[in-house]
């Protein structure tokens, strides 16, 4: 597990954001790819071949190569055997290494990058059957670096299984045995595929507000090509503005988790969202979240009797209280010095532009945002 810090600085409105970020990285699917024949459709056998030795095997099977301690491999159509999980064809294999093949794939993996495969397995025996065991090989004629082992087989049911690894070398072949056992436990296999990756696969994305402080956390399970976030918020949820930006993991099968403070709230309430980037410029948005500061700090009211220009702040208590009013941007406009003494204070609009302006009531341990508008 590592773990990244870093701090980046976002220009908003002319104010400079310090933002920290943590990173915690913790796994999804890797790049493309095909198996020749993973669901043994390409055969010239003419119904089921029972108990055929490797050669007899590897003329029949196209792309699909055995090389087992016996050679007493099954290529199986009928329902004699049992149905197919999907198509017309499948391949039965027996235990103990007497049977092991190697299916080849459109292209070598690529060391160090996650791959997903998804395969069906059966058992069919009167014996026990034992979990099917995958390698990745470089060879069509050895078992490789084992990559997956999988649970044990349910007898004449077919069940999906997937492996997900990370590739040990730049093997183009996929073994698949059953190693234990022997020539009387019977396992079918049917239907090879690679999963198909997603860019970015966003679990969730949440946040809260703290000490006025706005955190937003985000985890993803995978990703690919993934160059970038960028946090969007808005006053309104229409429009938004980018206030900061966190690197995204490249191309990774590790769960990502991510951190993000909006330390520059001017608001009450504020919708945020995310705009993921690839290295390609492609882009997508999460959904939008809110988040609500209900903090108070010293039981203010505001009002105006002069149609939204000129407003009276009235507190219980100013004590240990700063006043600060900021256009919507986050600019500072104005502040208020030596207001313990009093319980009022008046917010003049008049020399600014109609529009919205935040009045940022400072306590002791707390923030309370107020929103003025002049028109």
């Amino acid at each position: 597990m590592k773990i990244l810090y870093s701090i980046s600085i976002s220009g908003f409105g002319g104010i400079l954001m310090k933002v920290g970020i943590l990173a915690l990285l913790i796994s999804g699917d890797g790049y493309s790819q095909t198996f020749l024949n993973g669901s043994f459709e390409s055969t010239s056998v003419v119904g089921d071949q029972i108990n055929m030795t490797s050669s007899a095997f590897n003329v029949a099977m196209a792309n699909t190569y055995s090389f087992g301690s016996l050679g007493d491999m099954d290529i199986i159509t009928s329902s004699t055997w049992g149905p197919p999980q999907l198509g017309s064809w499948y391949v039965g294999l027996t235990g103990g290494g007497t049977d092991i093949i190697t299916m080849k794939l459109a292209a070598p993996l690529v060391t160090g990058t996650t791959y997903t495969i998804k395969f069906w397995d059966r058992g069919y025996s009167v014996f026990p059957v034992f979990p099917v065991q995958l390698g990745l090989s470089t060879t069509n004629t050895t078992v490789g670096t084992p990559i997956y082992t999988g649970p044990t087989p349910t007898l004449g049911t077919w069940n999906q299984r997937v492996a997900t690894f990370i590739a040990p070398n730049n093997g183009q072949y996929i073994s698949v045995l059953m190693p234990i056992g022997s020539t009387g436990n019977w396992v079918n296999v049917d239907n090879f595929t690679f999963a198909t990756p997603l860019p970015v696969e966003l679990i969730s994305f949440t946040g809260k507000n703290l000490n006025s402080i706005n955190n937003l956390e985000w985890e993803t399970a995978s990703e690919i090509n993934n160059d970038f976030f960028s946090i969007e918020r808005s006053i309104d949820g229409d429009t938004f503005e980018n206030i900061g930006m966190v690197s995204g993991q490249g191309t990774t099968s590790q769960k990502s988790s991510y951190y993000f403070q909006d330390r520059n709230v001017f608001s009450d309430k504020y919708y945020y969202r995310l705009k993921q980037v690839d290295y390609n410029g492609d882009l997508k948005y999460s959904k939008i979240i809110l988040i609500e500061n209900k903090s108070t700090v010293c039981n203010c009211g505001v009002y105006s009797e002069d149609g939204n220009t000129v407003y009276t702040l009235s507190c219980t208590n100013l004590n240990n209280v700063a006043l600060i009013l900021y256009d919507i941007n986050g600019k500072k406009l104005q502040s208020f010095e030596n207001i313990s003494d009093s319980k009022f204070v008046i917010i003049d609009l008049n020399p600014y532009k109609n529009g919205i302006y935040i009045l940022k009531i400072i306590g002791i341990d707390k923030i309370e945002t107020v929103k003025l508008l002049k028109k």
